[in-house]
């Protein structure tokens, strides 16, 4: 249903590479990466993160080149080769990263013998790309999205839809390593992004310390009207780049402001 409503409805589990310009490429050097990688510069043990949902990928580990937005300095000075090749993909192949995912982009490192228990994403923004840099061989040692088994593959990229329910195993001999990118779906815009991003790091609306003079709630945004206007009047949303500036107090005690039902979704400020 969320995929449907951001308007993804028909985003399929697995996603062909062809005419994503920038995974074609990334395949053509995947051997520059796992020569960086499995040559004698693997991050120590303290360098590998783990997931956020340790219930579900007790033993998953990741290691991040970038993240927010900026290529971390401790990746860029261990890995140079890597970054170089990945900065390249964004000036030139329309590789985009996803800036709003925490994990958007470093090696993913999965023991043998471990696995990761059915889930789903809610990266409605993006898609996950896979590039298999030491997979066991064997049929062993897999990954299934929305109900289909795929293998990785040493010098492979699997792109996927991972906001539908996935899985993985590695029941092979070895450690399992990938490079694992979140990348912005093809029809999102980048000011959409700029938009999210403003929205997410904005401080919270709190309706008991605010005090416009009128507050409308469209579905899936907020704006505020400037006191003193009616309902009908335009209102002044809070826009990417904008400031939030305290409103002027419009009664009640210690700035608590009172809200009073209208219609058609919208509330009016009352003193007391």
């Amino acid at each position: 249903m969320l995929r449907a409503a951001a308007g993804f409805g028909e985003s399929p589990a697995w996603h062909s590479t062809v005419g994503h310009e920038w995974a074609q490429a990334l395949e053509a050097k995947a051997a520059i990466i796992q020569a960086e990688l499995l040559g004698d510069s693997l991050p120590e043990p303290a360098a590998w993160g783990g997931a956020e949902y340790e219930a579900i990928a007790a033993e998953w580990k990741f290691y991040h080149l970038w993240q927010d937005g900026e290529w971390l300095a401790d990746a860029v000075a261990r890995y140079p080769q890597t970054v170089a090749l990945l900065q390249g993909l964004e000036a030139t192949h329309g590789l985009r990263l996803n800036p709003l995912q925490n994990v958007a982009c470093g090696f993913a490192r999965q023991p043998k013998g471990t696995g990761i228990a059915p889930h789903c994403d809610g990266n409605l923004l993006g898609l996950t790309a896979h590039l298999g840099l030491q997979v066991p061989t064997g049929d062993d040692c897999w990954i299934e999205v929305g109900g289909e088994r795929r293998r990785w593959q040493d010098g492979k990229l699997l792109l996927m839809d991972t906001t539908q329910t996935h899985r993985t195993h590695n029941g092979g001999d070895y450690d399992r390593y990938i490079l694992m990118l979140n990348v912005l779906r093809p029809q999102v815009e980048s000011r959409e992004v700029v938009a999210f991003r403003h929205y997410l790091r904005a401080p919270p609306l709190r309706l008991d310390a605010l005090n416009p003079g009128w507050l409308r709630v469209p579905s899936g945004r907020i704006a505020c009207a400037p006191a003193g206007v009616d309902d009908d009047a335009q209102t002044v949303q809070l826009v990417p780049g904008g400031t939030w500036e305290p409103q002027r107090a419009q009664g009640g005690t210690d700035g608590v402001v009172r809200f009073e039902p209208l219609h058609g979704r919208r509330y009016r400020v009352a003193a007391g």
